[in-house]
């Protein structure tokens, strides 16, 4: 079985996103940290996956070395102080270490080979039978070969026999003699051994089973699939007798004690004081040598991995290549400060080899950068992953590195660049300078306290770089200086004028639209001109040469504005920006800048490319407006009327590309665009020229990529109209600022005419935009004139004044009867037209004559009367008058003819005139659409030049058309602000000759934002009292009205949604333009907000205010009005009215207490906003409160209220409440057993959210405002939660009462556990091994609870410690077992035995508030449920509670609907069957806990059991996993359970034999005869394990009785034949003949075996004489359980064998046939009394809970389906009293379906035990802290997989996906590489990650 590291590993590779492998990284890590001792172990898992071909694995397996690596200490070996003339011989393995002293990078170019991507050599021997020390000394064979280094240049050898061997020289470093036993990774397998000296002292018994555990360990690591590699091999030093100062070590050294004190549980015993008793249970402790810590060691951590990883850095694959950088760089990243030392050296000396170490490392690390030639083409350029990541790795390295160390790498790094004494050939190699360059990138980013030592050398190489014929070369020199452009400009001011030349001169160079410097070089350019001292060389260079003035050299960015790159034609305007922002620089800005930023204003569909382009146009605008310089008229003037043409060309239309400036350089804007070429084609063409410099020819300018292809063409199959529309308001925006920066006196020439004749005209989108400009350039001119600037444009200029009263007169008006885009869809009208009067005559028969011609032509498509035009005027005339005048015709005609039926040629007909009228309305639509935007854009541009008129109504319903009906967002915006501007006029106080609209727009704009009924419900349809209504909003999707079409609700719904949207983008318009003043200039607004919370709020009284609302549903609609008012403006509201706010929250919480969940609903969503913009006051009003009405038990509105709006305020809040977490997590916690279902629900979602910031809370300062009394209540949370999180930290409990038992420690600690569960009222399963004494811990916290609550209430009185009884339920064997142990085990508890008939219990009833404890068994439970329910239980404990697994029995309702303060289950086997049984227990527990039992079995139960399948594919099996996984995690607090053989050191062993009987011949004739029937075939099937699915309630009942038939006919044939068998007479013909009987043993095999078992065991034996029986002894040496599942099997057995047979056999039985009272009795009878011989059971009843200790030999004469049961019965007699060795003996007949079973049980058992294993065998190890991830609701679930969180805090809101069973055609082929992948390779990432690693 795969263990859970097994699983996270898996992970690594499998898991199918990089989330999953990143969980599963950070978890490899936790177990670093939680077994410090496990390091070898855990990276020689990982390491293999650093090798493997995917690259999100080997990302995945660095994750894990950094996870593991951040969790081991620093390695920081203490300083010996040396005597004088002492002398250290140290082997020292630096000898073995490259240096630069002998290095020589020429030899490596010119002798070592290249390393490519693979080599073929996939195609070599697999080496990974070998083991380590062989691989690597391969490895080390062929290394020199690969490097191309030898002797004659190099001193030294790579690695040595010492390194390959895995041992040292003896050493004479005094170290610590530390003793440990080391687990370490076989070489190879080897027969299992263990050495005398571990054998010495151990008893017969311990020693085989050491040896067992060896053989084992042996095999199963002889199995292994993986690579391994040899990590464990220490180099220690040898032993010496002189003092040594002790070392600081982060391995764990472990101390023996000499004296195990009395009190402390060291050394070879436990010590249990027991409760109020001065005795102590002395225990021997159990062995656990095999998990002592890790060898303490002389060396770095991680001295051999990274030994490992740098010979896998020259593999002929590149994939390993890079995952050893990888590794190195993980590790590096971390320890790298450690590498190289060792223990018992001085500092100095370690320093030294810590340098050596070093400088060896980055010289293998440039061999990489010199022969590494791989590279990917997959993106805009090219992408080294193998040389990209060993500059990071050489980044990581350098960091720790000595300046002399810098210094060398940096030398060799500029060889590399220059080329010029390293190789003969003249060609230089270009993949070596990348190389090179990518290293100084990294080295001069990471040291930059060394960057006046590498400054002119790295210069230098940029200059070279930066000139170089590859393109990626440029693009990484471009990005060295950027790091350290201050130093540059400070330090090397003499390089500036050749950098700069030379980066001007990649701009003129650069002509391919895939080119990838343009970026790099751009940023560089722009970073270097915000110095002062370059723009002081440019202005000297202009001034000596031309050509270096920047009028020259910025045009060359001009190619770059329409680049095909993102980050292209964002570098271009940001480069822009930046030489726009510099003052006293020469003019270099004329007409082909403007033209092309406002093209790409036109053109451009990114949004915040285009956000760029506006704010670079503002920038040239005012730029070229300057006082002293106005040249915008020089500049601009001659394109005004071009750049008119281009925006206002009609949406649709294809834009004239003439029109258009084209910079030259650029790819032409073809008219038709251009085919690209293919990929291939086109990287071959740009490699081929840089790489080969064989350019023979200029590149064809005409191949590319047109990006503007769909906005010229207006293809809205392409572009989506309002991106099409954004574009033009931008670029109107533009136009507007360019107005306001006009000369006056020019301006009313330059702008009228055009802008008139574009409000004339009869395109709405030229009167659209032209009243943007204008708006616009109102709003410009006050923008530049300042805050104080109030006169308006009309009174200063005659041309403003003109142009708004042609607009008033617009608005005024009647809207246009027609616009030009109306055209196409009056054509389409037409032909509806035409088509219905061809009906009338195809159909209706009338003739042509008598039918009306229509006009040819349709209004605005050309130049006529419009009366002789056809219009919708027409359109509507012909569907009604014209169509009923021909009906009627038609009508007349069909009495006369018959040809064609009335109904059909009425449908015809009738579908035709609905389609015109159809096409009528859809006309009507898309004009009023029209006129909306029309009028709003016009009333926007009035309101801006405050022009307004005497009657504002025009203007207001204009724009409130627009807020309620605008689809387009950012049309919707502006409208919004041009209603706040109409406010702010109208409210000034000189403005008294009008009637203030202010009052009703506020009005009008609130009841619009409360018109959505799907955020503000209705409370006429929402008269719910009790619920919570978040629960049922998050199950049920919004439902549309059913009154009416669907598609019409939808339509209603769908405008109250924009109705909505608008009224609230109004309203916080209005808040942000007000800012402070907004209460003061609308007033009302206030009055919406506060009017109604008064008016029914201001009532302490609560009957008072549900008398209120119960009066009129309107004032309750009222606060719903008001709350939503609240939460949609407090988000933006300014702060100096938070106050006025915080006013409003106590009638907020009282509303949380109202009668309706409406109401409270709206509060919570209300307050949580509040909660989340003012946020001190809001959770100080929570805190003192809220939460107190969340524990109101008396009061369940109360508690609903409370835990919605809490759950409300932590969604909202999210990271924002970390300081508050700590007082919320507990009262909701205590809130997830509530008895409310609703409050369980909303409380575990709560939970689920805070616990997980709960790791984040103990960094966060205090909250200010918290008084002394809240922060010693937080400080008392903080140490509840450290105890449920480090159970280390956990108060052992001390059980206030005498206990008449004595308590071993892991009793004593399952107290602890069972404590802590009731302390914080969280509930559990104690599901320990059978017969480790469950009842026994029970009851301790049973009568401590029961004495706690009793002192309590009576110091107290208080209600929550009230007494109360506990209730009991178990099967009906155990309830006097139940009874006799309460007392026989305490004298507090009072307990009754609820049990016998109705009448006896009638009578029972009412004296259970008597009692303390209520025993009854589950029947009785189902029976009674109803008088049960109605009593308050303190405990409810469920014994074998296993029973309820079925959640939809009787029983499993009865139990879940008793109420209880703490619900505790007891089994020892809580999954029997499947895992879907588990939720059925914690749906006891805890509702919710695990969801709802469908999304359990989606997420859980179904992944598991596919996964199961043989045939299940990869995906399949990962989604079992991290199904397994999760639920394990997830259930793992909350379940105790310890094995015997864990905690009993004195329990003898349990043997489990397989006794094999054969078929007898009657028993083979009837097998055989029912193997030939079909049945037999199917059962086969279904007991396959390859066949195995989930069980189905519908299968046919034959294939149950046919299994039912064979295990009978495999016990015995009595069992089948029958005279009703169809064998029968055949049979008993048979027999006859024979002479023999059924009932003879000879028939039945299992008796003659049991019979022999009995015997084997002296039971039974008989002797001859009077003598040889009384030697023999009055009693057997052994007693014997016989477990049968049938009571006619045991009367088979009592009467065919022990009566006939056996007479001497004295025996007892227990079935169901036995009374329930009287079972007790039998047990105790058996175990008293040795001479009865032998116990007959049924597994049902003899299977659970009792001690039957007396037996030494448990007998099986038949199998149960459940394997739980068969361990269950087994162990009656393996438990806790045992003093002999138990053999358990399972009699099973061979070759039939009785193996199949045992099958099927092994299944069971594997899912068992994955889900419950050791790690819940108590706090300690239960890692309680992973209930911080036990409630992740994942957002994101892959199709069909599970979720790799898993948890599922959520009740509601989530659906599990169905895990389909096809398999995946293609599963197996490669992925297709994505660029995102090399998101990694990037610098800045890269340098914090470094400082994050710090």
């Amino acid at each position: 079985m795969t263990t859970r590291l097994d699983r996270l590993v898996l992970l690594l590779d499998t898991g199918s996103t990089p989330a999953v492998r990143a969980t599963a990284a950070q978890q490899l890590g936790e177990i670093q940290r939680q077994h410090p001792g496990e390091l070898h172990n855990l990276l020689s898992r990982v390491i293999v996956h650093l090798s493997n071909k995917e690259w999100d694995t080997r990302i995945a397996a660095g994750q894990a070395i950094e996870a593991i690596a951040k969790n081991v200490p620093q390695w920081d070996p203490p300083e010996i102080i040396k005597l004088e003339n002492e002398q250290c011989s140290v082997n020292e393995t630096n000898d073995n270490k490259y240096s630069f002293e002998t290095f020589d990078i020429a030899s490596v170019l010119q002798k070592g080979k290249t390393l490519l991507g693979s080599a073929g050599k996939e195609y070599d021997l697999d080496l990974s039978d070998l083991d380590p020390a062989q691989r690597l000394a391969l490895q080390h064979k062929n290394l020199k070969e690969r490097l191309g280094l030898g002797s004659e240049f190099m001193d030294v050898d790579l690695l040595d026999d010492v390194d390959i061997s895995g041992t040292s020289a003896p050493q004479t470093i005094q170290t610590q003699k530390t003793e440990f036993i080391a687990q370490q990774l076989p070489s190879q397998p080897r027969s299992p051994g263990l050495p005398p000296e571990e054998l010495a002292g151990l008893s017969a018994r311990e020693r085989n089973k050491l040896k067992r555990k060896a053989k084992s360990d042996a095999k199963n690591k002889g199995k292994e699939k993986m690579r391994v590699v040899e990590m464990s091999g220490r180099k220690t030093g040898a032993e010496t007798t002189a003092p040594l100062a002790a070392p600081v070590s982060p391995s764990t050294v472990k101390v023996e004690p000499d004296v195990p004190d009395s009190a402390q549980n060291d050394g070879y015993f436990n010590f249990t004081p027991q409760p109020c008793s001065s005795k102590i249970v002395v225990e021997a402790k159990k062995d656990n040598s095999t998990n002592v810590s890790d060898e303490q060691s002389n060396e770095w951590p991680f001295e051999k991995v990274c030994e490992s990883l740098c010979v896998s850095l020259f593999n002929s694959c590149w994939e390993v290549r890079h995952g050893a950088c990888i590794g190195l760089r993980e590790i590096l990243k971390v320890h790298g400060s450690g590498a190289g030392k060792v223990v018992g050296l001085t500092k100095a000396e370690n320093e030294a080899r810590h340098n050596k170490w070093l400088d060896d490392i980055a010289i293998r690390l440039l061999c990489v950068f010199a022969l590494d030639r791989f590279g990917d083409f997959v993106s805009d350029q090219v992408v080294a992953p193998v040389r990209e990541t060993c500059s990071q790795t050489m980044g990581a390295l350098l960091r720790y590195m000595s300046p002399e160390g810098v210094e060398n790498v940096h030398k060799v790094l500029l060889r590399m660049i220059y080329q010029t004494d390293l190789i003969n050939s003249s060609t230089s190699i270009w993949e070596v300078r990348h190389a090179g360059m990518l290293g100084l990138k990294y080295a001069v980013a990471v040291r930059k306290d060394l960057v006046n030592m590498l400054l002119d050398g790295t210069v230098g190489a940029v200059i070279l770089g930066l000139k170089d014929s590859d393109d990626d070369v440029r693009a990484v020199a471009a990005s060295i200086l950027i790091p350290i452009a201050d130093s540059f400009v400070s330090y090397s001011s003499n390089k500036i004028p050749e950098i700069v030349s030379v980066l001007w001169d990649c701009l003129k160079d650069l002509k391919d639209d895939l080119t990838a410097s343009t970026a790099s070089v751009m940023d560089f350019l722009a970073k270097l001109f915000s110095f002062p001292s370059v723009l002081e060389y440019m202005r000297i260079a202009a001034a000596s040469d031309p050509s270096h003035s920047l009028t020259t050299l910025i045009p060359r960015l001009y190619p770059f504005f329409r680049h095909t790159i993102t980050s292209v034609r964002s570098a271009v305007l940001n480069t822009l920006l930046t030489f726009l922002g510099m003052n006293d620089v020469e003019e270099w800005v004329d007409h082909r800048t403007f033209r092309l930023v406002l093209q790409n204003m036109i053109v451009e569909e990114k949004k915040e490319v285009l956000d760029l382009s506006v704010k670079v146009w503002s920038a040239l605008v005012s730029h070229s407006a300057l006082p002293y310089q106005n040249k915008l008229f020089q500049f601009t003037s001659q394109h005004i009327s071009t750049w008119f043409m281009i925006v206002m060309t009609p949406l649709g239309t294809p834009i004239d590309r003439r029109l258009f400036f084209v910079p030259e350089g650029t790819i032409p804007m073809d008219i038709v665009p251009t085919s690209a070429p293919s990929a291939t084609s086109s990287v071959s063409r740009r490699r081929g020229q840089s790489r080969n410099q064989t350019s023979n020819g200029n590149m064809d300018e005409s191949i590319g990529h047109n990006i503007d292809a769909g906005m010229l063409q207006q293809d809205f199959a392409l572009v989506s109209v309002d991106i099409v529309l954004r574009g033009r308001v931008s670029a109107s925006k533009g136009l507007g600022m360019l107005m306001s920066r006009w000369p006056n006196e020019s301006l009313e020439a330059t702008f009228k005419e055009i802008l008139v004749s574009c409000l004339s005209s009869s395109w709405a989108s030229n009167k659209q935009l032209a009243a943007v400009i204008i708006e616009e350039w109102s709003r410009s001119v006050l923008d530049n004139s300042g805050p104080d600037y109030q006169n308006p444009l009309i009174e200063s200029l005659p041309f403003a004044s003109n142009i708004s009263e042609f607009m008033v007169q617009m608005l005024e008006s009647e809207p246009p009867s027609f616009y030009s885009e109306l055209v196409t869809i009056l054509r389409r009208i037409r032909g509806e037209c035409q088509a219905m009067l061809n009906t009338f005559v195809s159909v209706g028969r009338i003739n042509s004559a008598n039918i009306p011609v229509l006009p040819m032509h349709v209004l605005g498509e050309v130049q006529a009367d419009p009366s002789t035009l056809f219009s919708v005027e027409i359109a509507a005339d012909l569907a009604t008058t014209t169509f009923d005048n021909l009906s009627a015709q038609v009508s007349g005609r069909s009495r006369r003819s018959a040809q064609v039926q009335p109904e059909e040629r009425h449908s015809q007909l009738q579908d035709r005139k609905r389609r015109v009228l159809a096409s009528i309305g859809y006309y009507e639509s898309t004009k009023q659409k029209n006129d909306i935007v029309v009028f709003a854009a016009i009333a926007g541009a009035v309101v801006a030049l405050r022009a307004l008129p005497p009657k504002l109504n025009p203007i207001i319903r204009s724009i409130m058309n627009s807020i309620k009906s605008e689809e387009n967002i950012g049309l919707q915006q502006r409208s919004a602000a041009t209603l706040a501007s109409l406010v702010s006029l109208c409210s000034v106080a000189d403005n008294s000759v009008r009637v203030n609209p202010n009052e009703k727009i506020v009005k009008n704009l609130c009841t619009f934002l409360c018109s959505d009924p799907t955020t503000t419900p209705d409370i006429q349809n929402n008269h719910k009292k009790e619920g919570i209504l978040s629960l049922h909003k998050a199950k049920e999707p919004d439902k549309t009205s059913s009154n009416g079409d669907a598609s019409s609700d939808d339509e209603r719904l769908r405008s109250q949604k924009l109705i909505r949207r608008g009224a609230e983008t109004a309203l916080r318009e209005f808040a942000t333009q007000f800012g402070p003043k907004l209460f003061e200039v609308v007033p009302k607004l206030w009055t919406c907000m506060r009017s109604s919370l008064d008016n029914v709020f201001s009532h302490d009284d609560r009957d008072e205010v549900d008398g209120i609302l119960d009066t009129d549903n309107h004032i309750g609609q009222d606060v719903i009005d008001s709350l939503q008012i609240i939460q949609s403006l407090v988000p933006v509201i300014h702060k100096s009215l938070y106050s006025q706010i915080t006013e409003l929250l106590p009638h907020i919480v009282k509303a949380i207490q109202c009668q309706y969940s409406v109401i409270r609903f709206m509060a919570a969503r209300c307050f949580s906003t509040i909660a989340s913009v003012i946020t001190i006051s809001s959770m100080q009003i929570i805190i003192n409160q809220v939460i107190p009405l969340l524990g109101d038990s008396r009061n369940v509105i109360h508690r609903q209220g409370a835990a919605e709006l809490i759950y409300h305020v932590v969604q909202t809040m999210d990271a924002k409440i970390l300081p508050y977490v700590i007082f919320l997590i507990v009262p909701i916690l205590g809130r997830m057993s509530d008895v409310d279902e609703n409050v369980r629900l909303v409380s575990t979602n709560c939970f689920a959210m805070l616990i997980k910031l709960v790791p984040l809370e103990a960094g966060i300062p205090d909250p200010p405002g918290l008084s002394t009394e809240l922060l010693k209540h937080r400080d008392d949370e903080r140490k509840f939660l450290s105890q449920l999180l480090d159970s280390n930290k956990l108060d052992p409990y001390e059980i206030p009462i005498t206990i008449k038992a004595e308590l071993r420690k892991y009793q004593q600690e399952g107290v602890n556990w069972l404590a802590f569960l009731n302390k914080y009222q969280l509930h559990g399963i104690l599901c320990d091994d059978m017969g480790l004494g469950k009842t026994l811990q029970s009851i301790c916290i049973l009568a401590s609870d029961q004495y706690t609550r009793a002192k309590k209430y009576s110091q107290t009185m208080s209600p929550d410690c009230a007494p109360c009884p506990s209730l009991v339920v178990c099967p009906p064997t155990l309830t006097g077992h139940w009874y006799h142990e309460i007392l026989n085990y305490t004298d507090t508890l009072k307990p009754i035995l609820y049990s016998g008939n109705p009448k006896d219990r009638d009578r029972l009833r009412p004296k259970i508030k008597q009692y303390d404890v209520v025993i009854m068994s589950y029947d009785i439970v189902r029976n009674d449920i109803d008088d049960l329910a109605n009593i308050n239980w303190n405990y409810c404990i469920l014994d074998e509670g296993h029973v309820i697994k079925n959640g939809k029995t009787k029983i499993t309702k009865a139990v879940k609907s008793v109420k209880a303060n703490h619900r505790l289950i007891l089994s020892g086997t809580p999954i029997q069957n499947n895992v879907l049984e588990l939720w059925s227990l914690f749906d006891f527990l805890m509702p919710g806990f695990l969801g709802t039992e469908k999304q359990f079995n989606e997420r859980f139960g179904k992944p598991i059991l596919s996964s199961r399948d043989s045939k299940s594919s990869s995906k399949e099996q990962e989604a079992g996993a991290l199904a397994l996984e999760a639920l394990h995690k997830q259930v793992l607090p909350f379940l105790l359970r310890r094995l015997k053989e864990d905690v009993l050191n004195d329990l003898p062993p349990k043997i489990i034999q397989d006794y094999y009987c054969e078929l007898s011949d009657i028993q083979k004739q009837l097998y055989e005869q029912f193997a030939k029937s079909q049945t037999k075939n199917t059962v086969e099937n279904d007991l396959d394990p390859e066949y195995i699915e989930e069980e189905n309630e519908k299968k046919a009942t034959h294939i149950f009785q046919a299994l039912q038939y064979l295990r009978k006919l495999c016990n015995h044939p009595l069992l089948v034949v029958n005279d009703k068998h169809p064998q029968y007479r055949v049979v008993m013909d048979k027999l006859r003949s024979s002479k023999s009987s059924l009932h003879d043993l000879e028939n039945a095999p299992k008796l003659l075996a049991l019979k022999q078992l009995l015997l084997d065991c002296g039971i039974g034996v008989t002797t001859e004489s009077e003598e040889g029986t009384l030697g023999a002894g009055a009693v057997s040496q052994h007693r014997a359980l016989i477990f049968c599942q049938l009571k006619t099997m045991l009367d088979i057995i009592e009467n065919d064998l022990f009566k006939p047979l056996m007479p001497s056999v004295t025996y007892m039985r227990l079935d169901g046939s036995v009374d329930a009272n009287k079972r007790h009795g039998i047990v105790q009878q058996f175990n008293k009394d040795p001479s009865i011989d032998v116990l007959l059971l049924t597994t049902h009843v003899g299977g659970l809970g009792l001690n039957l200790t007396g037996a030494d030999t448990v007998i099986f004469v038949e199998h149960d389906w459940n394997p739980m049961k068969d361990l269950q019965a087994m162990d009656r007699a393996h438990r806790i009293g045992q003093k002999k060795v138990v053999n358990v003996y399972r009699l099973i007949t061979r070759g039939t379906l009785e193996e199949k079973i045992m099958g099927l049980q092994k299944f069971k058992l594997n899912i068992a035990n994955s889900i419950v294993n050791q790690q819940n065998s108590g706090l300690q190890s239960m890692d309680t802290e992973q209930i911080l991830d036990l409630f992740n609701v994942t957002d994101n679930q892959r199709g069909g997989n599970v979720s790799s969180t898993g948890g599922s805090g959520s009740s509601f809101g989530s659906k599990g996906k169905k895990v389909s069973a096809t398999k995946n055609v293609l599963e197996g082929l490669e992925n297709l590489w994505d660029d995102t992948q090399y998101e990694d390779l990037n610098l800045d990432n890269f340098i914090e990650s470094l400082n994050s690693g710090n």
